[in-house]
C-alpha cells in the first residue's frame, strides 16, 4: 500500500474540511505526484509518543517505523518533544519550550506534516476544548501556508488517564 494507507488511524485535514475531519481510508488512495526531485518529506511533529520516550535508540517511536515501513522513497523526520502541549498558556507548549525545534519544523521543506499532539493538553489543570481546538488549528494554518506543503494529517492522541500525583489528580482540579 501507499504511504496514506499505512498512517491507520490519522486525521486528514484540509482548510476546506476542518470543521468536519474525515477518517484517512484503509484502502490506498490514489497518492498525488510530488512537484519535486528526491524523497517525500514527512515531518512527524508531537510529543513523547512521537518522540519515542523510553526508547533510548528512538528505534520504536513511529516516525522511525513508519520510516522503515516506507523506504527509500520517504525521508521521515522526528520532531517530538516529551511532554509537549499544542497549547501555548501551558508550561510545556511545543511552540514556545521547543521553539527552536518548531522552526526546524517549518524550515524541514516537508511534504506532508503528522501532528499529533492532545495527550498532555488534557492534563485537568490545562484543559479547555476551545483553546486546544485553535492551537492544532494554528499548527495546521502554519504547515499550510508552507510552499511544499501537500498534507497535513492529525494523529488521534491516546486518551488521558491519570495515573500517579504527577499528572495532577482530576479531583484537585
Amino acid at each position: 500500500g501507499t504511504f496514506l494507507g499505512r498512517l491507520v488511524p490519522a486525521v486528514l485535514l484540509s482548510a476546506r474540511a476542518r470543521a468536519t475531519p474525515t477518517t484517512v481510508p484503509t484502502a490506498a488512495p490514489t497518492v498525488p505526484r510530488w512537484p519535486r526531485d528526491g524523497p517525500v518529506i514527512i515531518s512527524c511533529v508531537g510529543d513523547s509518543i512521537t518522540y519515542g520516550e523510553n526508547d533510548k535508540g528512538g528505534y520504536l517511536s513511529y516516525p522511525t517505523l513508519l520510516r522503515n515501513a516506507l523506504g527509500a522513497a520517504f525521508e521521515v523526520h522526528n520532531y517530538g518533544r516529551r511532554g509537549s502541549t499544542a497549547m501555548d498558556h501551558t508550561t510545556d507548549a511545543y511552540r514556545v519550550k521547543h521553539s527552536g525545534t518548531y522552526e526546524d519544523v517549518l524550515e524541514s521543506e516537508a511534504d506532508v506534516f503528522v501532528l499529533q499532539l492532545g495527550t498532555n493538553d488534557a492534563k485537568p489543570a490545562w484543559w479547555n476544548a476551545t483553546l486546544y481546538r485553535a492551537a492544532i488549528e494554528s499548527f495546521i494554518d502554519a504547515f499550510e501556508a508552507l510552499p511544499t506543503t501537500r498534507a497535513v494529517l492529525l494523529g488521534v492522541p491516546p486518551p488521558y488517564v491519570w495515573f500517579d500525583d504527577s499528572w495532577f489528580a482530576p479531583e484537585e482540579n
